[in-house]
């Protein structure tokens, strides 16, 4: 009921995969969430992904097979421990890798994108460049994307206080 047309946006999002809330002349962006596991502080080499990349009912396959030509956004805040995805840069690449190629092989014309880093700070990019370094060395190719994210906050990047914390 909010009067956004004056505001001239293109697209929404609210952070999953699933919605079937349509707001007319909007396109949805379709957020495929992530996270690696751990144990306590420990990062441990798994992750978990909802919807899970399997073609049964509930898995991201019915989705993506239901909204052909979708963008997807794998992660948010992937850079951002503890309140958003939380995410090594090696696993990431290693999510984005999985989730990606799960996608475009249910539906070519879909679109990916990377989970938006917390800012474009020398720090944020500095993660960013790790991940691109790391997809790299374990697929030995550059990190395919379609649409690249990156959300525009300004706030703090201090290590265990309010704010955008330090990356993982």
């Amino acid at each position: 009921t909010y009067a956004y047309k004056p505001l001239r946006l293109g697209w929404y999002i609210d952070w999953q995969a699933t919605s079937t809330a349509a707001v007319a002349n909007l396109e949805y962006y379709r957020t495929v969430r992530v996270r690696q596991n751990k144990l306590g502080e420990l990062y441990l080499p798994s992750y978990t992904i909802s919807p899970q990349l399997t073609m049964q009912p509930g898995g991201l396959g019915p989705i993506v097979q239901a909204n052909p030509g979708q963008v997807w956004l794998i992660g948010n805040e992937p850079d951002r421990p503890y309140s958003q995805d939380d995410v090594m840069p090696e696993m990431y690449a290693q999510i984005y890798h999985d989730a990606y190629h799960f996608i475009k092989g249910i539906d070519p014309t879909a679109r990916v994108a990377n989970g938006a880093l917390v800012q474009p700070t020398p720090l944020r990019l500095q993660y960013l460049d790790k991940v691109l370094v790391a997809y790299q060395l374990q697929f030995d190719a550059a990190l395919p994307i379609d649409v690249f994210n990156v959300h525009a906050y300004m706030i703090d990047e201090a290590y265990r206080k309010a704010g955008a914390d330090v990356p993982p």
